[in-house]
């Protein structure tokens, strides 16, 4: 598939103004992520609708955003006209962004990006390595494919499959990602695995949960998911840090 068939086939992927989408994303910044925050300079690589970003910015002092999608660039930065930080967005294939423009960052987000990037990911983790300085640290957060919902659809017939849950993943190039693999490529390139956790149990498909679940319901999925294996969560979270 082509990248700019690629480019067009993402803007359908999913709801971002969906309220679950939007109290889990609020809990991932709070909870997950802010702990961990090794500075005030922030990269976000792979920016979408921008929802995370919105999240990210009052958290920071420069913001360099980067993304191949000229609607997700142009629409960032409109939601961030606003924030007190300064804000940079280039529009490009991370393959051409030129390291040097990560060298002063202290923190670098991947966030729901190392599953639609199947050739990309681990140069990308690479490049990331030699550029940031000893201390900066890498978040990610990769899509499971053993995620409560795909169980529960398995084990009552609704999926014939579990490989049956990788149809539509193909169908827009995007491949389940282990954590164990990126923390072997990571490790491999110079950076050191400071938190793997899973995030948020989803036992019914998202477009259930933006119609029914509140801040409240979001906080007990939370919960729910600290109790069992990343793996078997939603979502895994990874921090990562560049080694001395």
């Amino acid at each position: 598939m082509d990248r700019e068939t690629l480019l067009a086939n993402y803007d359908a992927l999913y709801d971002p103004e969906g309220a679950h989408t939007q109290h889990a994303s609020d809990l991932l910044t709070e909870k997950v992520i802010r702990p961990r925050l090794r500075g005030r300079a922030f990269a976000e690589l792979g920016i979408s609708t921008g929802i995370m970003s919105v999240r990210l910015a009052p958290h920071c002092d420069r913001y360099l955003l980067v993304d191949a999608n000229p609607k997700y660039c142009a629409h960032v930065k409109r939601r961030l006209a606003g924030a007190a930080c300064r804000v940079e967005v280039i529009e490009t294939f991370f393959d051409a962004l030129d390291p040097a423009r990560l060298r002063d960052t202290s923190d670098v987000f991947l966030i729901s990006m190392v599953h639609v990037l199947p050739g990309v990911w681990p140069s990308l983790l690479e490049l990331i390595a030699e550029a940031v300085a000893p201390g900066a640290r890498v978040h990610l957060t990769l899509s499971n494919r053993l995620a409560p919902n795909r169980l529960v659809g398995y084990h009552m017939g609704l999926i014939e499959s579990l490989d049956a849950v990788d149809e539509q993943a193909r169908a827009f190039d995007t491949h389940y990602v282990d954590a164990e693999d990126v923390e072997r490529v990571a490790a491999a390139a110079g950076l050191e695995t400071v938190a793997h956790e899973g995030f948020l149990c989803r036992p019914v498909p998202l477009s259930v949960l933006n119609t029914f679940v509140d801040r409240a319901g979001v906080e007990l999925l939370w919960r729910m998911g600290q109790s069992l294996p990343p793996r078997f969560c939603n979502t895994t979270y990874l921090c990562l840090e560049r080694a001395e």
